[in-house]
């Protein structure tokens, strides 16, 4: 299709009409001619009405001279008894230039009484009768008698060989006698008399006049301003959008051409339109013959898109462009016709090659009798790409073991992962992990799933600082259908819409009960010897510090006792070093029984072991150094061999440090071992 053919197929796609060619020459045969005939046939009916009246006027005036003659021959004939009179009527008759023959005779004296012609005188009456009727004829005259009529065409009889153009009268005025007369029908000239053809060609003339005004009035009123309205039609299908009828005047087709004038107007306005958003508009335009499955027409905007010129575009084979196999594109062009389907989905070459994913919005429109597909094109392979994160992004945060949901800042929850919905079965009737649909308000879920503390935290705490600097994390609990907390690491993140404004919140959080459990092992192992479950030094020694500085602020006393057993090497050395450490974690035991839960008990080293007592002075210090030795040598142990403890106490001086403190205790214990060891030594004073 050539850009002028495309051009008038936008023309007619924006509302134009069709003109069939010829329309002028349809109508003059169907109008004009029919006119011309019917004038025509009144002319030719005329003319034989008015032949067949003069020829019945000339027929009158005959048929009355004739009878008139034939009275006067009567009239004679019964007045006159001799033959010489008889022949001087019929003299007076034949003079008459219209009489042919006239003839007076009784059959019953078998002759001719008087002839026109002499030669016919003397002849047999018989005879003369016999050449002019048959037998039948003859009889019928002499039963009917009286004045008879009988002409060669007349409806009586059919005379014997009457000439064309003569009548002969029959008359018995008396008895037998018999008068015929035969004379020319001067009514009869022939085809062409003026007599004749005077009135005919006055009629033929008064009905062509009127045939050939009525002609002119049907052109001047009907026909030109049909032509008028054809010559807009096909001036407008050319491509003329100035062509307008003109048309003036009240009757029916100047008002008619007047209201194509202004449909003609309200279709510019529509075809500027149209070409307004085809031409102008951003979006991806084209007009598809699919039949041919070329292309008839595209926009600017496709042109810039496809890489293609416009005109190099018109005509181009849809399949240049659309990757899918050419019964694909024929199917669903197909679909588009006959209305079954309004979008389609499509992967398009561009000229440079790359592959775009495009979404086809498409319509049958009918162009000049023949259907078109007209197509709005968007790009959506970004979108397609987004469509595609997205869903891989949702099979993640399905997948995932933590806690995922997002809430509106109305608080209607809007995404529950399948780990949050396994979870929140237990408090949500109609919720499982398979259920996508979800009414549930996010107060409700805070409710439902957190400890009060746990709620407040969240709504004073984490909802604020996510709206004020963009997330918050911290950690909360999930309640346990138990009564159980489940602690949770939780992330709350705000997003916000164009204006700034928090539309929703999200949030994750992640089950950290096992990393809790390891947390404290690992806290508990850092800060307690493994062999015996009491503190470590470093933690006994961070403890003693605190509560140093502690007492320096308060006053209050704080005492320590440094105690170790007594031959362990040799238990070790008798018994094997399992016995030795069983016998270290029973003497934990008993030390641990018999102290406060605020006192700190710390293996120091070895089988050295240090108790930090806070509130206690030097006195108290001692008694408890005594309880724990006599306790301890009372004691069974998993060793035949007694076991005993060796102690030195000491209180803090003011502002002494825990190294100087450990230096006076640590000479106490030292000199309980010179004295004899199972006993208990005070450390000398600062």
């Amino acid at each position: 299709m050539t850009p002028d053919q495309s051009s008038s197929a936008r023309r007619a796609t924006a509302g134009g009409t069709h003109v069939k060619p010829a329309l002028r020459t349809r109508l003059a045969r169907r109008v004009l001619l029919p006119i011309l005939l019917v004038a025509f046939l009144l002319a030719i009916l005329a003319g034989s009405l008015s032949y067949w009246q003069s020829q019945e006027m000339m027929r009158g005036k005959s048929e009355s001279m004739a009878t008139h003659l034939l009275r006067a021959a009567g009239i004679a004939l019964a007045n006159s008894s001799s033959s010489h009179q008889l022949q001087r009527v019929v003299e007076a008759l034949g003079a008459n230039p219209e009489v042919l023959e006239v003839l007076i005779g009784r059959p019953g004296e078998g002759r001719l009484l008087a002839a026109h012609d002499p030669g016919l005188l003397g002849q047999d009456w018989s005879d003369v009768i016999e050449t002019r009727f048959s037998a039948e004829e003859y009889q019928r005259l002499r039963r009917e008698g009286g004045p008879m009529l009988l002409q060669g065409d007349g409806p009586l009889l059919a005379l014997r060989e009457i000439p064309a153009g003569v009548i002969r009268l029959v008359d018995r005025p008396s008895g037998e006698a018999w008068v015929l007369l035969s004379m020319r029908r001067d009514w009869e000239p022939g085809l062409f008399s003026t007599d004749t053809l005077y009135p005919v060609w006055w009629a033929v003339v008064v009905v062509l006049l009127y045939g050939l005004v009525s002609t002119w009035v049907v052109k001047r009123y009907v026909l030109q301003p049909v032509w008028s309205l054809e010559r807009t039609l096909k001036a407008r299908e050319g491509g003329d959008r100035s062509a307008r009828t003109a048309l003036q005047g009240w009757d029916e087709l100047a008002r008619l051409g007047r209201t194509l004038d202004h449909l003609l107007d309200v279709e510019d306005e529509r075809l500027g339109l149209y070409q307004q958003i085809f031409e102008r508009h951003d979006a991806i335009q084209w007009l598809v013959d699919p039949r041919e499955g070329v292309l008839v027409d595209v926009n600017e905007a496709a042109a810039r898109f496809y890489g293609f010129h416009r005109t190099e575009m018109r005509g181009m084979p849809v399949s240049k462009i659309n990757q899918l196999s050419p019964e694909a594109v024929r199917e669903a062009m197909a679909r588009v016709q006959r209305g079954e389907q309004k979008v389609l989905y499509f992967p398009h070459r561009l000229a440079s090659g790359e592959i775009r994913e495009v979404e086809v919005h498409s319509g049958a429109v009918d162009v000049g009798g023949r259907e078109y597909l007209h197509s709005i094109i968007h790009d959506i392979t970004e979108r397609r790409e987004l469509a595609r994160n997205r869903r891989q992004l949702v099979e993640i945060l399905e997948a995932s073991p933590q806690f995922i949901a997002m809430a509106e800042a109305e608080g209607r929850l809007v995404y529950l992962n399948r780990a949050g919905r396994a979870l929140f079965r237990e408090w949500l009737p109609g919720v499982s992990p398979e259920s996508k649909d979800l009414t549930v308000n996010f107060a409700e879920v805070l409710r439902l799933a957190h400890p009060p503390w746990a709620v407040r935290r969240i709504l004073e705490e984490g909802l604020p600082t996510a709206a004020r600097e963009g997330h918050w994390m911290g950690e909360t609990a999930f309640r346990r259908a138990d009564g159980g907390e489940t602690p949770l690491q939780q992330l709350i993140v705000a997003h916000r819409d164009e204006t700034g404004r928090v539309e929703r919140y999200s949030t994750v959080a992640e089950d950290i009960t096992e990393r809790k459990r390891r947390e404290q092992a690992l806290r508990y192992r850092a800060s307690h010897d493994g062999l015996t479950g009491l503190y470590n030094r470093r933690h006994t020694q961070r403890a003693l510090e605190r509560e140093l500085r502690l007492a320096a602020r308060t006053g209050h006393p704080v005492s320590v006792v440094l105690f170790d057993l007594d031959h362990f090497k040799r238990v070790n050395d008798t018994h094997g070093h399992n016995a030795g450490d069983q016998v270290l974690r029973q003497l934990a035991g008993l030390v641990t029984e018999r102290v406060r839960d605020t006192d700190i008990v710390g293996r120091w080293g070895g089988e050295e072991f240090l108790l930090v007592l806070p509130g206690t002075d030097e006195t108290g210090a001692g008694q408890l150094a005594e309880v724990l030795r006599a306790y301890v040598a009372e004691a069974r142990f998993p060793i035949p061999d007694p076991v005993t403890i060796s102690l030195g106490y000491a209180q803090a001086g003011a502002d002494e440090g825990a190294d100087a403190l450990f230096k006076r205790v640590d000479q106490a214990l030292y000199a309980a071992k010179a004295n004899g060891r199972n006993r208990a030594q005070a450390a000398k004073a600062l």
